[in-house]
């Protein structure tokens, strides 16, 4: 299922012209792998640790040449991106709308965020507090600027479905 997800978003990458992007919450760097081989240039986020080493000797293991941006504060980045990939972490962390800010101020102009999330009946990482965010959380990323492109449905039933979003970074300063 996962391996049909990313090349859902290599699609989708390549569909919108995309050069430059980062994966924020990278784990073990699968997804950064395959985004290198589909000839991505990719910069790679994570928390220090075991998981962010294992990342890093498997990029080395591959000779591919990706970026590590240890997320050691609440604002880490620095580049700004063609999109930005997170998947599974907006649930974790303390205040996801600010990580969404952040997101947003890293993105070019008609740059793509592409999620997951699951607020709630999500697993036991997931900070409780971050429930209220299950039905309003799109709505929220609006309000930051971003546009909701499409929603498409990934697996799982009864309540507990996830969802792939995609999202753009509207130019300010397009004419209307």
């Amino acid at each position: 299922l996962k391996n049909i997800m990313v090349q859902k978003i290599v699609n989708i990458l390549n569909n919108h012209g995309v050069n430059y992007l980062l994966s924020y919450g990278t784990g073990i760097g699968q997804d950064v792998i395959y985004y290198c081989q589909s000839a991505f240039k990719v910069d790679a986020a994570d928390i220090p640790g075991k998981t962010l080493d294992f990342a890093k000797w498997r990029f080395y293991q591959y000779g591919l040449d990706v970026k590590i941006i240890e997320i050691n504060t609440d604002t880490p980045l620095i580049n700004m991106y063609d999109a930005i990939t997170i998947f599974e972490v907006f649930q974790l962390v303390v205040n996801p709308v600010d990580l969404a800010i952040h997101l947003y101020e890293h993105l070019k102009n008609n740059g793509l965020l592409i999620f997951t999330a699951k607020f709630s009946k999500s697993y036991s990482l997931a900070l409780k507090q971050n429930q209220k965010y299950s039905k309003s959380f799109i709505n929220r990323l609006t309000e930051i600027g971003f546009k909701l492109v499409k929603s498409n449905y990934l697996w799982g039933k009864d309540g507990n479905e996830r969802y792939l979003y995609v999202l753009i970074k509207e130019d300010k300063h397009a004419q209307k």
